[in-house]
């Protein structure tokens, strides 16, 4: 008995370390306070407040292929003052008829292709970039290479523009780390139905 009250303590003391290293941080899918679940017809997903929801999204990868599925658009205090594009966002898509889990199918232009594993999950993972008239795009596709049917995929793409060209000290430069940080939380988060 006396052996047992002891022990009670150490995990009394555990449980009360665990929870003041997890700061902010919600047990479940919902990775920080301020975020909130969106359950679509095939998956949830956790995101911040404030991003926009397009759950009529479609992206054209080329004339014979579109992909459809939500999007999620950055919050617009996100890109205020920054030269972050306010149409930054991620989606979760699918092409119905994928038969092979790959990102490369959901990304034209491709600049690279690999495989990373995250969170005990494999991807298959494309990139690509591009510019014109002051813009910079970089698109990156996740598509997890275990699932069956559709496959869905997670899209970043990310818009923003020539810090050159705004008046000097108008605007700041967006913090991409952070939103990549962001867009990847949002991405482990989802889970298909």
């Amino acid at each position: 008995m006396n052996k047992i009250l002891p022990l009670a303590g150490v995990v009394a003391l555990a449980l009360a370390v665990w929870l003041i290293l997890m700061g902010g941080q919600k047990v479940g899918n919902l990775p920080a306070d301020g975020w909130q679940q969106y359950e679509g017809a095939a998956f949830t997903v956790s995101i911040p407040s404030g991003y926009n929801v397009n759950e009529a999204y479609g992206h054209t990868i080329s004339p014979d292929v579109a992909a459809r599925g939500v999007a999620f658009t950055v919050a617009a205090s996100m890109a205020t003052g920054t030269n972050l594009g306010s149409d930054t966002r991620i989606s979760v898509e699918t092409i119905p008829t994928l038969s092979a889990c790959n990102a490369t199918a959901y990304l034209d232009g491709i600049n690279h292709a690999y495989t990373v594993v995250e969170d005990g999950k494999t991807y298959s993972v494309a990139s690509s970039t591009s510019a014109g008239a002051g813009n910079f795009y970089e698109e990156i596709v996740y598509v997890r290479t275990d699932n069956a049917g559709p496959c869905p995929a997670v899209r970043y793409v990310l818009h923003n523009t020539v810090l050159a060209n705004y008046p000097a000290g108008s605007v700041v430069e967006f913090d991409r780390e952070a939103l990549i940080e962001e867009f990847d939380k949002i991405r482990l988060s989802l889970e298909t139905k």
